[in-house]
């Protein structure tokens, strides 16, 4: 998963915009900059598996009141982790380019685009 993310950052930061940054740098800050996605999708995964399990059959429709909190701060939370990672991964690219802004946002718009540009080529064939 991850090298589906790293590779087209390298290849944009150090070919495109000549860049004296390793592979190895890219594989470093991006799977780090997941963790926090990735433990808060865990620990939103038990909070809603406990509410299924303790929770009243009466009380556990997601749309009426203590299902409805739950399911709120469950996506509340999956939202913050997800927005903690990008900002993560956004600083540690930072970083890698030396400082520069526009260069952190051309390195991740690029291959982003690339890659939207790959699926919607990939959907029409």
């Amino acid at each position: 998963m991850f090298i589906g993310i790293t590779a087209p950052l390298y290849l944009v930061g150090r070919k495109v915009l000549d860049a004296d940054v390793r592979y190895r740098d890219y594989a470093i800050v991006v799977p780090w900059s997941s963790i926090p996605y990735i433990v808060l999708n865990i620990i939103s995964l038990v909070i809603g598996l406990f509410y299924q399990l303790v929770g009243d059959p009466s009380r556990l429709n997601p749309m009426e009141g203590l299902g409805l909190l739950v399911t709120v701060s469950l996506v509340v939370l999956s939202a913050v982790a997800a927005i903690w990672s990008i900002l993560l991964e956004f600083y540690g690219i930072f970083i890698l380019q030396s400082y520069n802004i526009v260069k952190m946002l051309f390195n991740i718009v690029i291959p982003i685009l690339f890659i939207f540009t790959c699926m919607i080529v990939r959907l029409i064939l």
